[in-house]
């Protein structure tokens, strides 16, 4: 898409209304999805009885995010 395209211009001015201008664009690329399927994490699988509430705080665990 040309940065000189409406429809460049009108993703641009939202991108940059998103991000407070931190990132200006020099192209975009646009990506129409034609399937999705959910990623489901590997505990889930290995451990069913694993809760949503448990992954969450397992994560911040690892990352340090729990006070």
């Amino acid at each position: 898409m040309d940065n000189k395209d409406t429809a460049f211009i009108q993703m641009e001015s939202l991108i940059l209304e998103m991000t407070g201008g931190e990132y200006p664009c020099v192209t975009i690329t646009e990506i129409t999805l034609l399937s999705a399927k959910p990623i489901i994490a590997p505990r889930y699988l290995l451990y069913p009885e694993t809760t949503e509430a448990q992954q969450i705080e397992s994560a911040k665990k690892v990352y340090g995010l729990l006070t």
